[in-house]
């Protein structure tokens, strides 16, 4: 006969998947379990980035008729830089704390299934949303090629007319030949 001393404190589970025994946890309120995560996340990505593999460390605790998941998970992804095109690749760290329940509240908890615990819906669900919309390869990348298109910012109106008064640059910067038409346009405020 199992007491709560058998599996009353923290030992590990083994996944399949992400799929977890919780029986001996669902016996008495309290129990704990580890569950260490190191899978492959199949067709989970954005249109900016995929993940390659999720991996941590949960808790899994017992608590009367549901279970409380919580801990690190990371997910190691790749995409494409932003302003480069290259490859990038990358980890997010994302906090869980999660409950489960046989009647989960819809956008709250997630659902506990008879002796199975299927945490794929959840690391689903918070993996998605830690992934960078706009992957960089480095956070000094400077793009395909800066001396053929240098990034440039535009000067402060009231320092531009400073030094136009030091004998700066008077050229009119050159317009978009499509839309020399609208240059001609003027309106009148007597109308």
């Amino acid at each position: 006969m199992d007491t709560p001393s058998e599996f009353g404190g923290s030992r590990q589970q083994i996944v399949d998947g992400f799929v977890v025994d919780v029986v001996p946890l669902l016996r008495w309120p309290g129990n704990q379990a580890e569950v260490r995560l190191d899978e492959p996340a199949h067709q989970l990505a954005t249109s900016a980035a995929e993940v390659m593999r999720v991996q941590g460390t949960v808790v899994a605790e017992s608590m009367s008729d549901s279970l409380r998941v919580s801990g690190p998970v990371y997910a190691l992804w790749r995409g494409q830089c932003r302003r480069c095109l290259e490859d990038a690749t990358g980890a997010t760290l994302v906090e869980v704390d999660e409950i489960y329940e046989r009647n989960p509240v819809e956008g709250e908890t997630y659902r506990l299934a008879g002796e199975k615990l299927d945490l794929e819906p959840m690391i689903r669900e918070v993996v998605l949303l830690s992934l960078p919309l706009a992957p960089l390869c480095s956070d000094d990348c400077a793009g395909p090629a800066p001396d053929r298109f240098p990034a440039t910012v535009e000067s402060d109106p009231a320092s531009a007319g400073a030094a136009d008064a030091d004998g700066g640059d008077d050229a009119k910067p050159v317009g978009d030949p499509r839309w020399a038409a609208l240059d001609a346009i003027t309106f009148d405020d007597n109308s």
